[in-house]
C-alpha cells in the first residue's frame, strides 16, 4: 500500500518525538494521558500491578521480535518481487516439513463453527457497537428456536482498519466492548428535530470477535523504561485478555480474536507466544482463546499452512478478505 503525502504526515504525528509520556506507571512504563477520559485511564490504572507487570514483562520479552519481524517482512517482500521477475515465486523450502507433515489443529468451539452472518464496524463508536450487538436480538426473533448461548450472528468489533490508530480510539474500543458484554453500554444522540435517540444493549447479543491491530506499528504514546514504544498488537491483545476475556467466559464463550495482516510463519509464532503468555499472566484457561487469521498479502497466502500450524492450538480458520483477494 502506498501512502499519500497527507497520510504520511498524519502517521508521523504519532511519532515518539511529538508525544511526550506524562503519566508514570509501574516498571518504568509511561503514557500520554492527553484527551483520555477517566473511564479510559481506568483501563490502564497506575495501581493495577497485575496488568502493568504483565505488560512490562511482555514488552521486554517480545519487543525485539516485533522489530525483527518488521525487518524480515521487507527482506521477504524483496525476494518475492525478485522471483516474480522471472515468474518463479515459490513456497518456502525450509517450511516444507509443515506442508508435508501430519498434524491437526485444536478443537473449535461449536459457536464458532457456524458463522452464517458476520457484521463488522469500528470498535470505538458506541452507537455502532450497540447496534451490532443488538442484531443478536433481531436474529432471535427471526429464528425463535436459536440457542442464545450460541449466537448465529458474529460481530467483528474492529480495533484496527476501521478506526484511527490512536490510544484514545483503541481504549474506547476496549471500553465499548467491555460495557457491551456487561450490558451497561449506552449512548444518546440529539436529532435535528430536538428529540433524543437513545441506544442501549439488549439482553441477547451477537457473538463479538475483537480485531486486534497488526504487528506493523507501535503505540508511540505508551513507552517502556527504555523509551521504546509498546507495539499496538501487544497492548491491545493484553488489554483484551485482561478486560474482555473474563466477560466472554462468564457467558460460556471463548475469548475470540481476529488477527489481521499476518505474512508468514514467524509472525504466527509470535502471535501464538503472545496469546500463551497472556493466558498464563491473567489466569485464562490454557489454549481457550480462539483466533481467526486474515490473509491479506501474497506472502501470507504463500505461507497459509505455516500460519495455521504455528497457531494450531488457537486457530479456528483463515479468512481471505475479498478486496485483498481481488487486489492480489
Amino acid at each position: 500500500m502506498r501512502l499519500n503525502r497527507q497520510s504520511k504526515t498524519f502517521l508521523r504525528s504519532f511519532s515518539t518525538k511529538s508525544h511526550r509520556a506524562n503519566v508514570p506507571l509501574a516498571k518504568g512504563l509511561q503514557y500520554d494521558s492527553n484527551n483520555l477520559s477517566k473511564e479510559l485511564i481506568d483501563l490502564i490504572p497506575a495501581d493495577n500491578v497485575e496488568f502493568l507487570n504483565a505488560l512490562d514483562e511482555a514488552q521486554q520479552r517480545f519487543y525485539p521480535k516485533y522489530v525483527e519481524i518488521r525487518k524480515s517482512r521487507e527482506q521477504y517482500q524483496a525476494k518475492i518481487r525478485n522471483d516474480a521477475k522471472s515468474d518463479n515465486v515459490q513456497y518456502r523450502e525450509d517450511t516444507a516439513w509443515i506442508r508435508n507433515g501430519d498434524w491437526k489443529i485444536g478443537p473449535i468451539p461449536e459457536v464458532l463453527q457456524d458463522r452464517p452472518v458476520e457484521l463488522t464496524g469500528p470498535a470505538d463508536t458506541p452507537s455502532m457497537v450497540i447496534n451490532a450487538l443488538n442484531v443478536g436480538s433481531i436474529a432471535k426473533k427471526v429464528i425463535p428456536t436459536a440457542d442464545i448461548t450460541k449466537p448465529l450472528v458474529k460481530y467483528l468489533s474492529d480495533g484496527e482498519d476501521a478506526s484511527v490508530p490512536s490510544l484514545v480510539k483503541e481504549l474506547q474500543g476496549i471500553l465499548n466492548l467491555k460495557q457491551g458484554l456487561e450490558g451497561t453500554l449506552k449512548f444518546e444522540k440529539k436529532l435535528p428535530n430536538g428529540t433524543t435517540k437513545k441506544y442501549e444493549v439488549g439482553p441477547e447479543i451477537s457473538y463479538p470477535i475483537y480485531r486486534v491491530p497488526g504487528l506493523h506499528f507501535d503505540e508511540a504514546t505508551l513507552v517502556d523504561r527504555y523509551n521504546r514504544p509498546i507495539p499496538n498488537h501487544l497492548l491491545l491483545t493484553l488489554l483484551y485478555q485482561f478486560h474482555i476475556a473474563p466477560l466472554m467466559q462468564k457467558r460460556g464463550w471463548s475469548p475470540s480474536l481476529y488477527q489481521p495482516k499476518l505474512q508468514g510463519y514467524e509472525e504466527a509464532v509470535l502471535v501464538n507466544d503472545v496469546l500463551a503468555f497472556s493466558e498464563k499472566a491473567f489466569g485464562i484457561p490454557e489454549k481457550s482463546t480462539k483466533v481467526t487469521c486474515l490473509i491479506e498479502t501474497l506472502s501470507g497466502a504463500l505461507q497459509a499452512e505455516e500460519i495455521v500450524y504455528a497457531l494450531k492450538d488457537y486457530i479456528v480458520g483463515l479468512n481471505a478478505g475479498r478486496w485483498d483477494y481481488i487486489f492480489q
